[in-house]
């Protein structure tokens, strides 16, 4: 517990007061406000209506009503606090803005860390707390967040971590809703014009035009408070032949230069039937795939938002890096060129859920160069093929990073560095410098010269083998020193969780080396058991959502090829 002291007064000193003419989601940021303070202090403040307060009484005013005057919220998730004598402001854009303000005030100056729904932490925890005067503004220059991950499905943990799209998880009134995006998520022909996945329409056809405007208006009709709506290619696989062939697309995308000009005619045509009706919708559509290159003829509506799509990079380095010079171009004629710009990127293996994927060493420098590139929204496809959440590539570590660059994408490595040790501490325990060592090592290894490392990859061809090995002492000592100093069951529990990431490729690389040497057989071979063992405990499904762990019970043969091929 923490004394907390307000410029100098006591925080029994001060009541909590909110007004009800604000949305439901400010009388909630006050009794969340509320609640962390006592687990923090031991004092329960009173919670009161505006119109209830004693006269004289030292107040921490919550939402627009009770704090009229002290700020202009910009948009509808920005946020103001203030510390002064006798008062703490704390306000914001409706309906989020509040919310996300009491939150922030919660972190940066109380010292709560909210990691995950299952680890909440109060950093500093037993000393003296004296907040000074001072003003906090924030306002996002990320509109739209999202980071895809199971650890940030539910709404409460997404709330806390500013995220504010509601794919895949049902916000409700008291987190403020969402950055509403009605009708299908993304490829959208399918639920439009009837056209299955991996097949295109005719996007010269006036009939398909036809439809699909009045499919779009019939869904924002139905949902008047949307703020973007997808009109997109159906998915494929690359190097696929979907797109139309027909004398008029096909004379389109050659004057173009690329497929995306037949497509962008006519999602240009769709926002340009609809923006009189709905001048607030945006409509979104992909530059993906066969997609990706930008149209030398067609500029993007002023409502319509392109969302760049880089699948087949190489995810090792960064998109400014030479191994992506192509995508850097294909971003750049895209970004002369169209005044919205989201990102959807692609940050684990969706081939294969087990082993590390090593990308935390450019997330934070992608976010931030996209970010200087007039991008204002992010969808972080993380680990959604996965639907329970088990997997064993510190998922959660690279979900929590990606949440506080979207808050903050101009951060710096120190900055970086700081919140990825304060999570690897609170989550794994002690030994989180030892698990830190191995991160930095599995990224500096995915750099070797000329090799990629793609988000569709065989775990065989993720490291260069023989490099592996040189590494392989040192990571099994990180990994030896984090099991023994995690200090509680579920520290424990989550070190052994995310080490058969490692272990995985261990096997793959090491096993019938150390399983032909008398002196080390025995070792190997039970190490080789546990790891089954233990992807099977943790429900782990290998090669996505809904795939089942193949039954192993000859463990002379290796299980990480086995689980795999």
């Amino acid at each position: 517990m923490k004394e907390i002291r307000i410029c100098t007064a006591d925080l029994r000193d001060f009541c909590i007061v909110y007004s009800g003419k604000d949305t439901e989601s400010v009388e909630h940021a006050a009794r969340e406000l509320a609640r962390y303070l006592a687990a923090a202090s031991g004092v329960e403040l009173d919670v009161i209506e505006a119109n209830a307060v004693p006269s004289g009484r030292a107040v921490i005013s919550v939402g627009p009503a009770v704090n009229a005057g002290v700020y202009a919220p910009q948009c509808e998730d920005d946020y103001f606090y203030s510390i002064a004598p006798g008062r703490v402001c704390i306000t914001g854009g409706a309906p989020r803005g509040t919310l996300y303000g009491v939150y922030a005030f919660l972190e940066d100056e109380i010292g709560w860390r909210f990691f995950t729904a299952d680890c909440e932490v109060l950093q500093n925890d037993g000393r003296t707390l004296s907040l000074a005067p001072k003003e906090v503004t924030w306002v996002p220059k990320i509109e739209w967040r999202d980071v895809c991950a199971a650890v940030y499905r539910a709404p409460d943990i997404a709330a806390k971590r500013r995220l504010n799209s509601g794919y895949d998880r049902r916000f409700e009134a008291k987190h403020g809703g969402c950055f509403e995006y009605p009708g299908r998520f993304v490829h959208t022909m399918e639920s439009l014009l009837d056209v299955p996945q991996h097949q295109q329409p005719c996007f010269s056809d006036p009939k398909n035009l036809k439809k699909c405007i009045e499919e779009v208006r019939k869904i924002l009709r139905a949902y008047p408070y949307a703020r973007i709506l997808s009109v997109s290619q159906n998915d494929s696989e690359e190097g696929e032949i979907t797109y139309c062939t027909c004398k008029k697309c096909a004379k389109i995308d050659e004057e173009e230069g690329s497929h995306a000009g037949s497509m962008l005619r006519f999602v240009n045509a769709v926002a340009d039937a609809i923006k009189d009706e709905f001048p607030h919708v945006k409509i979104m559509t992909l530059a993906y795939l066969h997609t990706l290159d930008c149209p030398k003829i067609t500029r993007p509506a002023d409502n319509v938002i392109i969302e760049f799509s880089p699948m087949t990079m190489n995810f090792a380095h960064t998109v400014q890096e030479p191994q992506n010079a192509s995508f850097l171009k294909a971003f750049a004629d895209w970004t002369a060129v169209a005044k919205n710009i989201y990102i959807w990127d692609y940050v684990v293996n969706f081939s294969f859920s087990v082993p590390t994927f090593p990308n935390f060493h450019t997330l934070r420098r992608d976010v931030k160069f996209y970010a200087e590139h007039h991008v204002n929204g992010f969808f972080f496809e993380a680990d959604n093929y996965y639907e329970d959440g088990h997997t064993t590539d510190l998922s959660e570590l690279r979900a929590y990073l990606l949440s506080k660059l979207m808050c903050n994408p101009s951060m710096t490595e120190v900055e970086y560095r700081r919140h990825r040790s304060e999570f690897l501490t609170a989550y794994y325990g002690p030994g989180a410098e030892f698990i830190d060592r191995y991160i930095d090592e599995i990224c500096e290894l995915a750099t070797y010269p000329d090799h990629f490392v793609g988000c569709f990859e065989n775990p065989n061809t993720m490291y260069v083998g023989p490099e592996y090995l040189s590494r392989l002492p040192n990571m099994e000592q990180w990994w030896n020193l984090a099991q023994h100093a995690a200090a509680t069951p579920e520290q424990k529990d989550r070190v052994a969780r995310a080490r058969l990431g490692y272990t995985y490729h261990k096997l793959l690389f090491a096993f019938d080396l150390l399983a032909n040497l008398a002196q080390t057989r025995d070792d190997i071979l039970m190490e080789n058991r546990l790891f089954y063992e233990g992807v099977k405990k943790y429900g782990i499904q290998p090669r996505g959502m809904g795939s089942t762990l193949p039954e192993i019970t000859d463990f002379e043969k290796n299980t990480a090829v086995g689980i795999y091929w």
